[in-house]
């Protein structure tokens, strides 16, 4: 019995697959000597492939396939007029393979919706880390508390970094803290942690950057980058390489230049304010400071 043979018939633009099953008699039913029917032209072409058995010859169907797979539809012509059974089999199935930019973004946009579903928005009058003044705060605390959901978003973040091979993960102690732990975990490095006010930082006692070692920075939530930038400021003086800036939350406004990618899971669209300009500081409204 003759295994399938693929043949191509085109439908409009597209071309699908088709199979062929070819059913052969017996050897010695297209054996000349033996008196039977002339054998197909796929026979014929291979008439110096013989092999001998004992007394007689027959030829090599071996050769007669790979032939057939060269002009699948030939062959099947050949064969019905030779006496043999064609049996037309169905086409498979096709599978569509999802394409792999559009898989990214969807997986990007569901981050993005974790994220925001579980980092609340609370009004008020703020100061921000920067300086500025806003009446919004995105709180992280939510997440932080959450070993699984944690886990879930520093996977993501790990994976965007891990290309670049990182040795080590520094973010500032608080919230951020324990999002650059499991950050570090992922990929393999050392968590070291700075602290301090801002624009005087310093790295914690026994977590220092080591020479022309890798670094990758992380922050929560970032708004004028001031804070990232400081923190790259402390891995230069010690001699490392910052690879790039992780963020949880950019609400920014506007893409930030820090010289290193910048990789954000989520992007906030809140206002902000210079302190001279604020119309909350205008209305009387208390100020709560937020390290933000």
């Amino acid at each position: 019995m003759g295994g399938p043979h693929r043949s191509a018939h085109k439908t409009g633009d597209e071309e699908t697959p088709h199979l062929t099953r070819v059913s052969v008699g017996r050897r010695r039913a297209h054996n000349p000597k033996d008196g039977g029917s002339n054998p197909p032209p796929c026979y014929q072409k291979r008439r110096r492939d013989t092999t001998t058995e004992g007394s007689r010859s027959y030829y090599s169907r071996r050769n007669c396939t790979a032939d057939a797979v060269a002009r699948p539809q030939s062959l099947a012509h050949d064969l019905r007029a030779s006496g043999s059974r064609v049996e037309e089999v169905s086409p498979r199935k096709l599978i569509q393979v999802p394409d792999p930019a559009k898989k990214s973004a969807m997986e990007a946009t569901s981050l993005e919706s974790l994220v925001r579903e579980h980092a609340p928005v609370r009004r008020g009058h703020f100061l921000l880390s920067s300086g500025m003044h806003t009446p919004y705060y995105v709180e992280l605390e939510a997440i932080v508390q959450d070993p699984s959901l944690t886990a879930t978003v520093c996977r993501a973040i790990a994976e965007r970094f891990r290309e670049q091979q990182p040795r080590a993960v520094l973010t500032v102690l608080g919230p951020d803290a324990i999002l650059g732990y499991e950050v570090a975990k992922q990929l393999g490095a050392r968590a070291i942690f700075a602290d301090g006010s801002p624009g005087r930082r310093m790295l914690r006692p026994r977590f220092q950057v080591e020479h022309r070692e890798r670094v990758l920075i992380l922050m929560g939530i970032i708004a004028t980058g001031d804070s990232a930038r400081e923190l790259m400021r402390l891995v230069a003086a010690t001699g490392g390489q910052v690879t790039g800036v992780a963020v949880l939350g950019d609400r920014s406004g506007v893409p930030l230049q820090l010289g290193v990618p910048v990789e954000p899971l989520a992007v906030f669209d809140l206002e902000a304010y210079i302190a001279p300009v604020c119309p909350l500081c205008l209305e009387g409204q208390p100020l709560e400071r937020r390290l933000e």
